[in-house]
């Protein structure tokens, strides 16, 4: 009983902000806020990730790698494909997702500082690979 008033609790909330904020900021004219609240949801999840490296007890340099491949999927979509960047976006998401299943199995099976070091490789691998195939154009 107590975990469905919670989870009523959280989607009440959710719901509240997800049409309260819009509409707060539509009536008050104060388009600056959807920059500030852009901020404020990165940096929240910038820290759940820090939260999450933290819990697991592992320094994960490897986010890069991943935001590289998000970034160039959803670019590469866009430019010489012509998909929306909307549906890029989810798009980019699930590839990164599948992409870190396949890449990030083998090396949890790694401790210390050699998991440091394969993340850390995986980035800079992420990088050289972006700058020489040809489908990125450098």
């Amino acid at each position: 009983m107590k975990r469905t008033r919670n989870i009523l609790a959280v989607a009440v909330f959710l719901l509240v902000v997800l049409i309260g904020v819009p509409w707060l900021i539509e009536a008050t004219g104060r388009l600056d806020l959807y920059y500030t609240l852009t901020s404020v949801a990165l940096l929240s999840i910038a820290s759940a990730g820090v939260w999450v490296t933290f819990y697991i007890g592992r320094i994960n340099i490897g986010q890069g790698a991943f935001a590289l491949m998000g970034g160039y999927v959803s670019a590469i979509l866009v430019v010489q494909y012509g998909v929306s960047f909307w549906l890029t976006l989810p798009l980019a998401g699930l590839f990164c997702a599948a992409a870190s299943v396949l890449i990030g199995l083998p090396i949890l099976r790694l401790r210390g500082v050699y998991f440091a070091m394969v993340t850390l490789v995986l980035t800079e691998v992420a990088r050289l690979l972006a700058l020489a195939l040809p489908i990125t154009n450098g």
